[in-house]
């Protein structure tokens, strides 16, 4: 029988004067309680609240009394009573409180009224905002019938939309907002205007879908925002775009390791080596606070899959190998990977060659592909995204982990793949945007004028040498050249030789084609197989369901991975097509319900199902390096390349950091600038390196310490629980021997059957476990 949980509460019990209860105060309340108690258990519960209800009138002796029966309130539950004898008790303490209460001068009274109001406003909230979590009741019904690995899938995602509604709101109400409303209106200028050229055809589907048309001249693109300082009111757009795109990573980061150091905590606070595994599921995993049919079903399936986790967590933890064969074919499994990530590789480098070389034949006009010449990048790129996680599966098999770390190797190949592929992107883009300046070098050499003209003489030579290069500037004529539309209009070279725009154009198409993909897949390989198989099963000589195709199982690894490679296209896209947040939030969206929909529909539980680590961090730290590295590329933009001449809000700059250095310079205080250059010196930036690194190791050495005294505690509290057990088994074996004693000649026929029904026992538990699993 659990102890009576002790109140901090003294109080008098009997009839005595208010100098008596005061002489009293400091008595324990624990004692308090416990007299109380068993005044009640020997006494009328009525008789005796009769008495008490009238034992004084002082304020402060029902403050003290009141804190007294709420202490009872909360003790009645532990005490070995009949349940009528218990509700009557609360109900007389309850009834006491009610009533003394208003009793109380005007301050306690206050005092008391306010806690109770924000208890009940903190318990209002805890409630109301676990009634507005998103797709809690989705998630709770996956896992238990899928468990807790396919569930994890649905976490992460769900967290992964909250990232991408922050970093919707900054881009809406920071750039988007603005250059609707006090921006220049739509059509006025050239980068704002559909050229006559496109104009018929720029609302076509086909056009949408290839971000051409209304599309590439909206609010979605780089392309489209002005180059003017100041909008509005005094409202720094460019800055503003600038600063953006920096906290769009800022929150990025913020927000991803406040999440992998709750997880660190809440790995502190579990114990992996956890002790009475079986029995803490079997007698406490029931919620007694189920009332509904429905969820009583749902609780039931996920303690039955609970057990299938923990049995095989065991399975695994005894299962005995022949380590030098296991390390060698790990050792042959891991060879063959890095095999295949080169050869992707170097294919994919071809490819991007290949694809540069056809572009130039086709801008000089003297070539003719056909499909597969055309899309050669892209169907190289798909069949190893395809392929090759398949064929790590199968090393998967030899290799032999537990199938929790079998999941994170699988995770870690499949995005160091994706990387490769996403790398290999930027690349070729990168190698785009150098030709489109080299052909608008050429245009410009060409010496043809239009209207809107701007003389350059020969002293204004080195912007075009800053933003074409010292080879254009050499070709250029001495005396007066028209330059902001040369062999073409202005429309024309806004459109079609803006670099930016291009990078999110391709990203924004990367990440429709995706959601196609995974769309189609999802209804042709899940849910009309799955048809398939329940509907014709009766018509084959073999079972469809048991055999091939079967129902399709749920890929955790390629669908996590699924999440971090598209997280991290958006971040890759996000500064040069501010609209593409939105897109990509609706997107995920569109994933949590048809992923939901199919996976119960159309998939089924794997067969080697086990526990998900819920304070794991291994999701949480490719997200990170993800981040990191497509941070990396934008940045790279934003300090080393030329931005276009001819569009987008950094037009005419010599590099677009250039924008927040003249902001600098200009906008701020003179010792304000004194100070930010000073400060990012390498006088001030060494020093603080230095300083910044031994903190981290003397953080490191703290949590080491930390983490060496929370195992040696385990270690003590272990030995502790060992301890008892002997104590306890040694007073039963006692209190056993002490009642068989006397028996006389009947003891060896009572031990006997004391072994007999303990056999049994066990037994009867054994084949319990044997039904589970």
């Amino acid at each position: 029988m659990t102890a009576p949980r002790q109140v901090e509460v003294s109080c008098q019990t009997d009839k005595s004067g208010p100098s008596k209860s005061r002489t009293r105060k400091h008595r324990s309340s624990a004692s308090a309680i416990a007299d109380f108690m068993e005044k009640c258990d020997q006494e009328d519960i009525h008789e005796m609240y009769k008495e008490f209800d009238d034992s004084s009138d002082d304020d402060e002796d029902i403050y003290e009394n009141i804190k007294l029966q709420k202490g009872v309130i909360e003790s009645a539950r532990y005490q070995p009573w009949r349940m009528a004898k218990k509700l009557r008790l609360i109900s007389y303490a309850k009834s006491y409180v009610e009533k003394h209460q208003g009793q109380l001068s005007r301050g306690r009274g206050y005092q008391e009224k306010g806690a109770r109001a924000w208890r009940r406003l903190r318990r209002l909230v805890t409630d109301t905002l676990a009634l507005l979590t998103p797709w809690e009741v989705k998630v709770k019904t996956i896992e238990s019938h899928f468990g807790t690995v396919v569930a994890s899938y649905f976490l992460f995602l769900r967290w992964l939309i909250w990232i991408n509604v922050w970093l919707m709101l900054l881009q809406v109400c920071f750039v988007i907002l603005p250059e609707l409303i006090v921006g220049e209106a739509h059509g006025s200028i050239a980068r704002k205007s559909i050229p006559i050229s496109e104009l018929e055809t720029s609302r076509d589907f086909e056009t949408i879908w290839e971000a051409e048309g209304i599309v590439k001249y909206s609010v979605v693109f780089y392309g489209y925002y002005g180059d003017e300082r100041v909008i509005g009111q005094g409202y720094r757009l460019p800055l503003a775009y600038l600063v953006t795109g920096f906290a769009t990573f800022a929150v990025s980061f913020i927000v991803v390791l406040r999440k992998m150091a709750s997880n660190s905590r809440l790995s502190r606070l579990s114990n992996k080596d956890e002790l009475f595994t079986f029995s803490w599921r079997l007698f406490c995993i029931w919620d007694f606070t189920i009332g509904n049919t429905e969820t009583s079903k749902t609780k039931t399936a996920s303690i039955v899959t609970t057990f299938r986790e923990t049995i095989l967590e065991v399975k695994e933890k005894e299962k005995d190998t022949n380590k030098k064969k296991l390390i060698a074919f790990r050792v042959l499994a891991n060879v063959c990977v890095l095999l295949m990530l080169g050869g992707s590789t170097y294919a994919i480098q071809l490819c991007v060659e290949r694809s540069r070389q056809l572009d130039i034949q086709k801008r000089q006009g003297n070539v003719t592909t056909g499909f597969w010449r055309e899309n050669e990048l892209t169907l190289v790129m798909t069949v190893i995204s395809t392929v090759f996680p398949t064929i790590f599966d199968l090393f998967a098999v030899l290799e032999k982990y537990h199938p929790r770390v079998s999941l994170q190797w699988q995770l870690a190949r499949i995005f160091a793949l994706n990387l490769l592929n996403l790398y290999t992107l930027f690349i070729a883009l990168f190698w785009k945007q150098q030709d489109m300046k080299k052909e608008l070098a050429e245009k410009l050499s060409n010496g043809t004028s239009c209207e809107e003209t701007t003389t350059i003489g020969p002293g204004n030579t080195s912007l075009l040498s800053t933003t074409f290069g010292s080879n254009f500037t050499a070709a250029l004529p001495t005396a007066g050249y028209n330059v902001s539309c040369i062999g073409m209009t202005s429309e024309e070279i806004s459109a079609d030789l803006c670099w930016e725009t291009m990078i999110g154009q391709e990203v924004v198409k990367l990440t429709l084609m995706d959601l196609a993909v995974v769309v189609g897949q999802i209804i042709v390989l899940e849910f009309i197989r799955g048809l398939f198989v329940r509907y014709c099963n009766s018509m084959c000589c073999w079972d469809l369901q048991k055999k091939f195709p079967g129902y399709a199982d749920f890929t955790t690894a390629e669908n996590l991975l699924h999440l971090v490679n598209n997280q991290g296209v958006i971040w890759l896209g996000l500064f040069f097509a501010p609209g593409l947040a939105v897109l990509n939030l609706l997107k995920l969206l569109v994933l949590v319900y048809i992923r939901s929909w199919a996976v119960m529909t159309s998939n089924v539980p794997q067969e080697g199902i086990f526990r998900a680590s819920r304070s794991s961090n291994f999701y949480y730290a490719l997200l990170l390096l993800m981040l990191f590295l497509t941070m990396l590329p934008p940045l790279f933009a934003i300090v080393a390349l030329v931005p276009s001449p001819h569009c987008g809000p950094f037009s005419g700059q010599q590099q677009i950091l250039s924008t927040l250095t003249d902001t600098i310079e200009q906008d701020l205080p003179d010792m304000a600038g004194i100070v930010l250059s000073y400060t990012s010196s390498p006088v001030v930036i060494l020093p603080l390196f230095l300083l910044l690194g031994m903190l981290i190791y003397y953080l490191t050495v703290v949590s080491q310490s930390l983490r060496d005294a929370n195992k040696q505690l385990r270690i003590a509290l272990e030995y502790e629980r060992t301890e008892g057990k002997r104590k306890v088994y040694a007073m039963a074996d006692g209190k056993f021997r002490a009642l068989i004693l006397p028996l006389g000649h009947y003891n060896n026929i009572s031990i006997y059957m004391l072994n007999v029904f303990l056999f049994f026992s066990i037994c009867s538990w054994s084949d319990l476990l044997i039904e589970f699993n």
